[in-house]
C-alpha cells in the first residue's frame, strides 16, 4: 500500500488524512441530503457535520493518546507530536463516544428530534468510517495477526508503513478491510431501516449493537499491540473489547428509548 501520496515541498500528503476527508465529504453529503427529514437546514446541517468531524477527531485522538499513555507510559514532545493522526490514527470509540454527545446536545438546543437526528448519523456516520477504514489499510494502521496460509491475507512492505519491521513481507490478516466491510454493511442495515423504521431510533440502535458485536469478533484477527489492553491473562481483552458491551448498552438504551416513545406517543 501506499502510506504516502505524494510531497507538495516540506508538505508530505498522507493517505490517511485524504480518506479521512473523503469519508466526511461523502458521509456529511449523504446526511445533508436527508437533512429535511428531520426539519434541519441544509446550513444548519453542514455546521453539525463540522461539530462532528471536530467530535471524531478531537474524541478519537483523545482516547488514542490515553490508551497510548497507560500502555507505554509515553510522554510526547509537544502538541504538535500529539495531533499526528497519522501515526496511531484515531481510537474509534473515543469518536463514537463524543459524537453522540455533540448530536444529542445539538438536537436539545435547537429543538430537534433527537432519535431521528441519532438514525441520520448512524448511516453517515459509518458510511464516512468506511473510508477511513481504507486509509487505515494505506498506513498500514490497525493490522492484524500473521496468517500464512490464508488465502486473503496480505503483505505489508512499505518502509513508511505503520507495521512494524519484523512483520513486513508476512502474511497477515486483513483487519483493516474486516473492519471497513463491517462499518460499510452497517451503513447498508441502517439506510435499510431509516426508510422502514417501526420508530426513530431503531436503525441507530441496530447500529451500534451490530458494532460492538462485529468489532469485538474482529479484535480477535488483530495483532497491533499498541491499541492497548485491559487484560492480559488468564484471557487477552483489547480496550476496544472492553468498551463494546457499553456500545452495545447503549444501542439497548436506544432501542429502548425509541419504542417507549412510540408507544408513548404514537402520532
Amino acid at each position: 500500500m501506499h502510506p504516502i501520496l505524494f510531497h507538495i515541498g516540506p508538505l508530505t500528503v498522507h493517505t490517511f488524512g485524504v480518506m479521512v476527508t473523503i469519508g466526511f465529504l461523502v458521509g456529511g453529503s449523504w446526511v445533508a441530503s436527508r437533512a429535511a427529514s428531520v426539519g434541519l437546514e441544509h446550513e444548519q446541517i453542514w455546521n453539525l457535520n463540522l461539530l462532528v468531524l471536530a467530535a471524531v477527531l478531537v474524541g478519537g485522538r483523545l482516547m488514542y493518546l490515553i490508551v497510548e499513555l497507560l500502555r507505554t507510559d509515553r510522554y510526547w514532545k509537544g502538541p504538535l507530536e500529539m495531533l499526528q493522526i497519522w501515526h496511531g490514527g484515531l481510537a474509534f470509540y473515543g469518536g463514537l463516544a463524543l459524537t453522540l454527545a455533540v448530536v444529542l446536545w445539538y438536537a436539545r438546543r435547537h429543538r430537534l428530534p433527537v432519535l431521528a437526528l441519532c438514525d441520520l448519523y448512524a448511516a453517515g456516520g459509518f458510511l464516512g468510517e468506511s473510508f477511513g477504514r481504507i486509509g487505515c489499510f494505506s498506513a498500514g494502521d490497525d493490522y492484524g495477526r500473521p496468517a500464512p496460509g490464508l488465502p486473503w491475507a496480505v503483505r505489508f512492505t512499505d518502509p513508511a508503513s505503520e507495521v512494524p519491521p519484523e512483520l513486513r513481507g508476512i502474511p497477515l490478516h486483513p483487519t483493516q478491510l474486516y473492519l471497513w466491510a463491517l462499518a460499510f454493511g452497517i451503513f447498508l442495515v441502517a439506510r435499510a431501516l431509516e426508510r422502514r423504521k417501526r420508530f426513530d431510533g431503531q436503525p441507530a440502535a441496530v447500529a451500534l449493537v451490530l458494532y460492538a458485536l462485529g468489532r469485538s469478533v474482529i479484535e480477535l484477527y488483530r495483532g497491533d499491540a499498541d491499541r492497548g489492553f485491559v487484560l492480559h491473562a488468564p484471557i487477552e481483552i483489547s480496550s476496544s473489547q472492553f468498551l463494546s458491551p457499553f456500545c452495545f448498552l447503549a444501542g439497548v438504551i436506544l432501542w429502548w428509548w425509541g419504542a417507549r416513545k412510540q408507544a408513548t406517543h404514537p402520532a
